[in-house]
C-alpha cells in the first residue's frame, strides 16, 4: 500500500512534533506486511504473528530559535521502519486471557545530514476477563511500554538520547482493573481504573504531551476512565 497519511494535529506524532518546532508535517510511503494466525489443537487457544515494513518519506517546516530565527523547510527519508507483533488468545468458558508483544523501529534521516534519529518502541500486555453473568464482566490487565532514542547530526542536541528505559520519561507501566456492562446486544459501558508508573514522553508519546503539561510530569498517574461503545 502506498499513499499519504493524515494525522490529527491534536494528538500523536504530529502534535508532539509541534513541541520541537515542527509545523504541519506530511508523510507517507510504501507499506506492506502480513499476518499469520493459528487455531491450535488446544481448544480455545489462538496464536499469531504479524510484520509490517514501511518506506516513509516526509516534508514540512521547522521553526526553532536554537537553530534559526527563520522558518525552514525540511524533508525526511526512512532508513528502516518496521513493526513485529506476536499475540495469543485463550478462551475457556467464561474466562478470556489475551497477551501481545510489539516492537516498532523507526530510523530516519532529516535533510540528508541535518539529523539522523532512531527510535525503538517496545510494549507488551497480559489481560484477563471473567464474565460474571450475561450483563457483567470483570477484568484486569498489566501493560509495559518503553521507548529509547539515539540521534546524531548538527541539531541532535534538540532531541536528547533516551537510553535508560527505567526512567519515568522513557516508560509507562500500567496496572488496570475493569468492569464492563452489556446494556443490550449492541451497546455496552465500561469503567477502568488505571495506576500508571512513568509517562513515556518522546517522539511517539503514550498519551502524555508537553504542550498540555506545562508544569512537567509526575512519575505516577492515576486515572478513572469511562467508556461506551456501540457495535452493529
Amino acid at each position: 500500500m502506498r499513499g499519504h497519511r493524515s494525522d490529527s494535529t491534536y494528538s500523536g506524532y504530529a502534535y508532539v512534533s509541534a513541541a520541537y518546532g515542527v509545523i504541519k508535517p506530511r508523510y507517507g510511503g510504501l507499506q506492506y506486511g502480513g499476518d499469520l494466525r493459528w487455531s491450535t489443537p488446544l481448544r480455545g487457544l489462538l496464536i499469531g504473528a504479524s510484520r509490517r515494513n514501511e518506506h516513509t518519506t516526509g516534508k514540512g517546516t521547522f521553526r526553532n530559535p536554537a537553530v534559526s530565527p527563520q522558518t525552514l523547510p525540511y524533508s525526511s527519508d526512512s532508513k528502516a521502519v518496521w513493526t513485529n507483533q506476536f499475540y495469543g488468545e485463550y478462551v475457556r468458558g467464561r474466562l478470556q486471557i489475551d497477551s501481545e508483544y510489539r516492537r516498532y523501529l523507526y530510523d530516519i534521516i532529516i535533510d540528508t545530514t541535518l539529523l539522523q534519529t532512531a527510535v525503538d518502541v517496545r510494549g507488551w500486555y497480559v489481560s484477563g476477563a471473567y464474565r460474571i453473568n450475561k450483563r457483567l464482566a470483570l477484568g484486569s490487565y498489566y501493560s509495559r511500554y518503553s521507548i529509547s532514542r539515539a540521534s546524531t547530526g548538527p541539531i541532535a542536541a534538540l532531541f536528547p538520547d533516551q537510553s535508560d528505559t527505567s526512567l519515568p520519561a522513557n516508560h509507562v507501566y500500567d496496572k488496570v482493573v475493569t468492569a464492563r456492562v452489556d446494556l443490550n446486544r449492541f451497546w455496552n459501558a465500561k469503567v477502568e481504573g488505571h495506576f500508571m508508573d512513568g509517562y513515556g514522553v518522546s517522539t511517539f508519546p503514550n498519551g502524555f504531551y508537553p504542550q498540555v503539561n506545562l508544569m512537567g510530569f509526575k512519575p505516577h498517574t492515576n486515572a478513572l476512565v469511562l467508556k461506551t461503545s456501540v457495535n452493529f
